[in-house]
């Protein structure tokens, strides 16, 4: 590949993911391109594209006070072109690499820069999304399992009145018009929502921000509950679990 396909390639690529996360943006915001706002509120992406915005538009947050087309565009192409910039030319040297084997002896070389195709390239890209696909997926189900753990022992040990290291829980339910704290009596099935963790083809290989579902009481009683980590904060050492339940107060936002 000639300097001047990977300049283009990168170039490409850095377009690409501005205009795809300025359009996922407007969608997000109705097209007024700020804050989530308005009566009924907009619906929730899906985890992986929450994901995919944050990865796209880090560079404009790092660079400028705020998130805006023009910054998007003017901070997240040249950042995303040196990216791709880079990644390319090392795709294209991991091509070149040829080995050579005879007579007991293995040698390494280097093919000239103009043997290298395209294709080359893109296979090798492929096999290390596949890759990242799969650490990504057993990521997943390692975390919802560990989350599905949590739960059921936060919920055994809010029972006990007892409290769990590393794990803050509040449970409330509605009395008349006040929202009262209370802990789990009698046995509960668990029905989750698999949209709430990402039930869309990219979901399977991200780790989902949260769990969560609806607790159904042998009392008839049902509680709305998430499941996420909660990220450290400075002063609080080493980040943890939250279990939040509530009864369903008001219909649960769309999702898209």
């Amino acid at each position: 590949m000639s300097p001047r396909r990977i300049r283009l390639v990168a170039l490409s690529f850095a377009v690409t993911v501005n205009v795809a996360a300025i359009v996922l943006w407007g969608e997000m915001t109705n097209w007024c391109f700020c804050s989530v706002t308005g009566v009924p509120e907009p619906p929730i992406p899906p985890p992986y594209a929450l994901r995919f915005l944050i990865a796209a538009t880090g560079p404009t947050g790092l660079l400028s006070d705020g998130v805006t087309q023009a910054t998007i565009v003017i901070n997240g192409i040249p950042f995303w072109f040196l990216i791709a910039w880079l990644s390319t030319h090392g795709l294209v040297f991991a091509a070149r690499v040829r080995v050579r084997g005879g007579a007991g002896r293995v040698r390494f070389g280097l093919a000239p820069r103009d043997r290298v195709r395209l294709r080359e390239v893109m296979a090798i890209a492929c096999v290390l999304a596949a890759g990242a696909a799969g650490w990504g997926a057993h990521q997943r189900q390692a975390w919802l399992r560990e989350a599905d753990r949590v739960l059921v022992s936060t919920l055994a040990a809010a029972a006990a009145e007892r409290e769990l290291a590393g794990v803050r829980f509040t449970m409330y339910e509605w009395v008349g018009g006040d929202l009262v704290r209370v802990r789990p009596r009698g046995r509960y099935a668990v029905v989750v929502d698999p949209a709430e963790a990402g039930n869309h083809v990219p979901d399977r290989v991200i780790v989902p921000e949260s769990y969560g579902g609806f607790l159904e009481f042998e009392s008839g009683r049902r509680y709305r509950f998430s499941v996420y980590r909660e990220h450290a904060a400075a002063g609080r050492g080493e980040p943890g679990w939250v279990v939040f339940v509530d009864s369903p107060g008001k219909r649960p936002r769309e999702r898209w």
